[in-house]
């Protein structure tokens, strides 16, 4: 994969996480991939980003942005740092 097909798959990637942690409520379920770019070659390397994009990746996120604005920062990082570290030992 070449610099420009790793942006653009990144760009998907990163749109996911931010459509995901901005959602009101803690359901997940497969959100509709935006238009990136009509030109269908670089929508198909968005999309495989947006698709990459799993459950505990989500949760992961939603978990740091708890800890960096989090008044008591050091609690709360980690108690997320554990929560975390959980996640991954139980995901198979």
């Amino acid at each position: 994969m070449n610099r420009r097909q790793l942006e653009r798959y990144q760009a998907g990637r990163e749109q996911r996480l931010v459509a995901e942690t901005q959602r009101i409520d803690d359901c997940i379920s497969l959100q509709a991939c935006p238009l990136y770019s009509h030109d269908t070659t670089w929508q198909s390397q968005f999309i495989q980003g947006w698709n990459s994009v799993s459950l505990v990746d989500i949760q992961a996120q939603r978990l740091k942005l708890r800890a960096i604005s989090s008044t008591s920062t050091a609690d709360i990082a980690r108690q997320s740092l554990n929560e975390i570290h959980q996640m991954l030992r139980s995901h198979p």
